[in-house]
């Protein structure tokens, strides 16, 4: 009987000793599991903070652009010319796939509304300055309601400016 109660006590440490080596590689696969994801997580939000800067460049070129061209110190050729192309340097850096969907949420669509909010000051500084060129083409002086429209035009420049602003803002704070 002391036997069966020995071989009992060995199987049962055997178990034992099992669940718990089960256990501890399971919980030990999944920390190495855990601490990929992080890397990767990591790598993603590195290879996105790269986008600040041309993001932030882009932003204070365009804002000297229009108002050159909203203050006729450049003409639409040149605005056009020299307007930064914030598509093809973001798109040089561009993400894999993978990268993409270990960002914050949103991250990603928040670099293309950036670039759309830039592309859409762009056409309307080009938009103003052509209205005006067409107003003044006229030789007449401006009058009050024409310079007022012109100031309007430059205020919605300035207002689009400090919204994309924030927009990079947000962008550079969320990751």
């Amino acid at each position: 009987m002391d036997h069966v109660w020995t071989l009992s006590g060995i199987a049962f440490s055997v178990v034992l000793g099992f669940l718990a080596g089960t256990l501890h590689e399971r919980q030990k696969w999944r920390n190495q599991r855990r601490e990929k994801l992080d890397e990767k997580k990591r790598e993603a939000i590195t290879a996105a903070m790269k986008w600040v800067d041309p993001i932030v460049s882009a932003l204070n070129t365009a804002e000297l652009k229009v108002y050159s061209l909203l203050h006729n110190r450049i003409d639409q050729r040149d605005f056009l010319s020299t307007y930064p192309d914030l598509i093809t340097q973001l798109g040089e850096m561009d993400l894999s796939i993978e990268h993409r969907f270990l960002l914050p949420k949103d991250i990603y669509n928040a670099g293309y509304h950036i670039h759309l909010a830039l592309d859409e000051l762009k056409y309307d500084a080009m938009e103003a300055t052509a209205r005006m060129q067409l107003e003044d083409a006229s030789g007449e002086v401006l009058d009050h309601g024409q310079m007022t429209e012109w100031m309007t035009d430059i205020g919605h420049a300035a207002d689009k400016l400090s919204a994309v602003r924030k927009q990079v803002d947000t962008f550079r704070q969320r990751l």
